[in-house]
């Protein structure tokens, strides 16, 4: 979720077919049902995937992630999952969407277009993007730390 912004139900929905491994190509099944394309070239998310499917159990279906029965996963597993490894990992309350708020924040504060953020995210409106943009001050913080033309006015002494 972290590598691709997706939400819990686009994770659940991705079936063997939307992940092409060569290309590193995922296909997303997003809201309204449209498609929108995401590369996963990071190493250790390849290699975690790979991982996972090596290991996963051979059953008839085709969603990629699958529950201990050999279903389909569901969203509230996502949550619970995400809930439970936030508890251990961060010792802090993590939801599915405070992950995908944090890839999108992340993003910003590199300094990558907010238009392709938006793209990765898979809104219909810039304006539903702009939230996040509004919710990071720390590059701004640098920014002007950095950068503000009155930091380099020397104040004259008498």
């Amino acid at each position: 979720m972290f590598a691709t912004g997706i939400r819990a139900s686009e994770l659940c929905n991705i079936k063997l077919s939307d992940i092409d491994f060569e290309t590193q190509i995922l296909s997303i099944k997003g809201k309204g049902n449209k498609e929108r394309l995401s590369v996963i070239n990071n190493p250790h998310v390849i290699s975690a995937l790979t991982n996972y499917l090596s290991t996963r159990p051979i059953t008839s279906s085709l969603f990629f992630f699958k529950n201990r029965i050999g279903k389909q996963i569901s969203s509230q597993s996502v949550r619970f999952f995400i809930k439970a490894l936030g508890k251990t990992v961060l010792n802090k309350l993590v939801t599915p969407h405070m992950v995908r708020h944090t890839f999108a924040t992340l993003l910003l504060e590199e300094g990558v277009d907010i238009t392709y953020i938006k793209s990765f995210l898979g809104h219909a409106s810039i304006s539903t993007t702009q939230i996040y943009a509004a919710s990071t001050t720390y590059k701004q913080r640098q920014i002007l730390t950095a950068l503000h033309p009155r930091n380099r006015i020397r104040v004259a002494r008498e």
